[in-house]
């Protein structure tokens, strides 16, 4: 009742009226930027984003430390390496709309690009020498690693 009351007040005093005007007249200023804005706001967005899958991330990984989630470290560690990357590209997304595109901006742009062209056979060097680790069927327990 009070939020009609209050809109009635202002329909009458002419407040909205002024703020519909006020709007146009940004939304009309804002035109030739639109390409900036968006990427703006499409960089805050992903930002969030970011920043919310992280603590989904840092829970799956205290999970798997503590022992409350077990065979999920894989899981994890891909989890923390795609938010890193993200989180590299974001950063640097921000300082190219910052301070424009370089050739050493746009090779580390490659690089990212490199590294997640890489990022899905990551476990798999690691899953091979676990695998060539195991003796062969009947020959006994594998050999423990000298620490």
């Amino acid at each position: 009742m009070a939020i009609t009351r209050k809109l009635r007040q202002k329909v009458r005093d002419g407040s909205l009226r002024e703020m519909w005007q006020e709007m146009k007249w940004i939304f009309a200023y804002i035109r030739r930027y639109r390409a900036a804005v968006g990427i703006h706001i499409l960089l805050g967005i992903l930002g969030t984003a970011l920043s919310l899958l992280s603590s989904v991330a840092m829970k799956t990984l205290i999970d798997v430390v503590t022992g409350f989630e077990t065979g999920a470290i894989w899981s994890a560690a891909a989890w923390m390496a795609g938010l890193l990357l993200g989180s590299a590209a974001w950063r640097m997304s921000l300082y190219v709309s910052a301070y424009g595109l370089s050739f050493k901006r746009c090779m580390t742009y490659w690089g990212m690009a490199v590294m997640a062209a890489l990022y899905p056979a990551g476990p798999a060097p690691m899953t091979a020498m676990s695998i060539m680790r195991q003796p062969p069927p009947g020959q006994g327990e594998p050999r423990a690693r000298a620490a």
